[in-house]
């Protein structure tokens, strides 16, 4: 799923109470808007922001990855974080009205 398809499936799960604002907390940087996630090295161009905003991205795979790196640093209010995000993700992913946001 791209971070544009993720912001609107996000905003339309948590309007249905299928997800919380907390469980979705740590896939806010996944499903920020390219400028945002561009800020401070310099802009992308129109072009490069629409394609960096469609391109799939796997966030299994980046909460997974979030989880093991705050593991490695000790930091267990970020495991707890990411951890209750994948699981919300999996739990949708589970239900016969789930939207698939793997890659």
């Amino acid at each position: 799923m791209s971070p544009a398809q993720m912001r609107s499936t996000v905003n339309d799960l948590i309007r249905s109470g299928k997800m919380t604002l907390d469980e979705s907390g740590p896939l806010l940087g996944m499903m920020s808007p390219p400028a945002s996630r561009w800020a401070g090295s310099g802009s992308a161009s129109a072009d490069e922001a629409n394609r960096m905003d469609n391109q799939p991205i796997d966030a299994f795979a980046t909460l997974r990855a979030g989880i093991t790196g705050a593991q490695s640093r000790g930091d267990r209010r970020n495991v707890e974080a990411l951890g209750q995000t994948l699981d919300a993700l999996l739990r949708l992913q589970e239900t016969t009205a789930s939207v698939d946001i793997r890659a």
